[in-house]
Formats: C-alpha cells, structure tokens, sequence
C-alpha cells in the first residue's frame, strides 16, 4: 500500500484526469448538437444529388465516348477528362482522444492505396503521423484543416486539388448514433469515367447543354459532396470522443474510490496505532 503522502498525491492527479476528460465530454456534446442538425439536413439531400450526378455522368460519358470514336473535336471534355488517374482521400484530425475510430479508417484507407497503388490525400497532422510510419511508393500530398472549425479556403483548395482526378474516392468516420461511428468510404466523383466500361442507363435530356449540366456536376456538386464528408467526420469524431472521454471518467472514478479507500485505511490505521500506543503507554506507568 502506498504511503499517505503518495495516495494523496495519486487522488490529486486522478481527480485532474478525471475534470479534464469531463470537460472534454461538455464540449463534445456541445459541438456535436452544433454539426448534427446541419449533417442531418443535407445529408439525404446530398445523397440524392450524388445519385443524380452518377446516372447524369453515365449518360453524358456514353455519349461522349461516341464522340471519341468519330474522332471529333474533345476540347469541351476537358472538364471531365481531368488527368485520368484516381484518389485516395483519407479524412483524420490534427488531435488525438477520439478513441480508435481514426485507426479504424486509416487501415480502410491504407488497405486499399496498397492494393490500388493510387495517388493519396492526407488530411490532418495524424494521419500523416499514421501514413509516414507506412511504406507506400505512391505521390501522397498532406492538409490540415481545423478540428472544430474547417476553414473555407482551406476545404477549397483542398477540393481544388483533388478535382483535377477522374476518381475521387473519401475515407472518413461517419456517424450512426452517440452510440455507434464505423468507417466509411465514398466516391464522390460519379462513379464513372471516360475510357471504362458504362452500364446501361436512361437516356437523358440535358438543358441548356449536356457541357453545361456536366460542368456544374463536376465542379460545385464535388466540391458540395466533399465539405460534406468533412463534416460527417467531424461529426463521428466529436461523437467518439465523447464516448472515451466517458469511459476514462468511469475509469478515473474507480481509481479514485480505490485510492480514497486505501487513505481511509491509512488515516484509521493511523488512529488506532496512535490508541494502542496511549493505551500501552498507560499500562506501563501504571495509570
């Protein structure tokens, strides 16, 4: 058992532990009331677009691919040619304590730029701490953005960088509930691209031009898409940090009534040794 000087300097430090991670808790509470009702609203919405985008894409690609065929003039596809080549986008933090949901994505992320050998994005100081420990011999480029406030120039040129590949693909925690945030992957580029193979589709009327309806699909409605994944993993970290934060309260206060246990002892030990000590003080001389 430790001395009484040392148990009280333990239950000092475990009731320091234990008032960080409670605020910790509040603010994560509070910025997850803050990204959720917004989340919420446009992510339906968002997922209907992107289903939209992927059917439109289709369509346009197969007719632009008749168009290749005939050897007419490509110059209006450079929109959609881009630099035929694919991205890996891994979204992280820049701080730690959000419990094991970025190593959970990072190891979706990391499993399929080894096996895809693609160009990679890193988004946060810890995924690049996570990536820089890996051997990839592929380009990977590295952002930051603010855990709590991502700052719109920097989701723009992120998203600036990205949309010149044909194949843009997100990895990032998304959220279920308080309860539940798993891994997540997403293309955000359509799904489809010039020179691969084009599954059967409808037939579309685009108006005022199909160059037009495309040029907006692939320019504002990626941009759109991407700030949004951004924000469903900032939504899921907040959420995983608020349950670690909880859990390592319920540690801290374990500790702690084991520690406050062991000082009671101590000091009544303390106390009785003192009794023993008169009493035996007093037998002694007789009183």
């Amino acid at each position: 058992m430790y001395s009484k000087k040392r148990l009280s300097e333990e239950i000092q430090g475990v009731q320091s532990v234990r008032s960080l991670t409670e605020v910790y808790q509040r603010i994560s509470a509070i910025s997850i009331l803050q990204v959720k009702n917004s989340v919420a609203k446009t992510r339906g919405f968002l997922a209907g677009v992107s289903l939209v985008y992927g059917h439109a894409k289709q369509t346009y690609i197969k007719r632009a691919q008749t168009f290749i065929n005939r050897r007419k003039d490509l110059s209006s596809l450079s929109f959609i040619r881009r630099n035929k080549k694919g991205v890996l986008v891994f979204v992280s933090s820049n701080q730690s304590l959000y419990g094991d949901l970025i190593t959970r994505v990072f190891k979706e992320f990391i499993k399929d730029v080894k096996e895809t050998k693609s160009d990679s994005v890193v988004i946060g100081k810890l995924g690049r701490a996570m990536m820089e420990r890996e051997d990839v011999n592929t380009r990977v480029d590295y952002f930051e953005l603010d855990d709590y406030k991502p700052e719109w120039t920097k989701l723009q040129e992120i998203t600036d960088f990205i949309r010149k590949y044909e194949k843009i693909k997100i990895y990032y925690g998304e959220f279920l509930s308080i309860a539940n945030q798993i891994p997540a992957k997403s293309d955000i580029s359509g799904g489809a691209s010039l020179g691969s193979p084009i599954k059967i589709v409808k037939d579309y009327i685009f108006e005022p031009t199909p160059e037009v309806i495309m040029e907006f699909f692939e320019t504002q409605v990626i941009a759109n898409l991407f700030h949004q994944k951004v924000y469903e993993a900032q939504l899921a970290r907040f959420a995983s940090r608020l349950l670690t934060m909880n859990e390592a309260t319920k540690n801290a206060n374990k500790k702690l009534e084991g520690y406050q246990a062991d000082y009671l002892k101590l000091i009544k030990y303390g106390r009785n040794k003192k009794q023993l000590s008169t009493m035996s003080g007093r037998v002694l001389w007789g009183i």
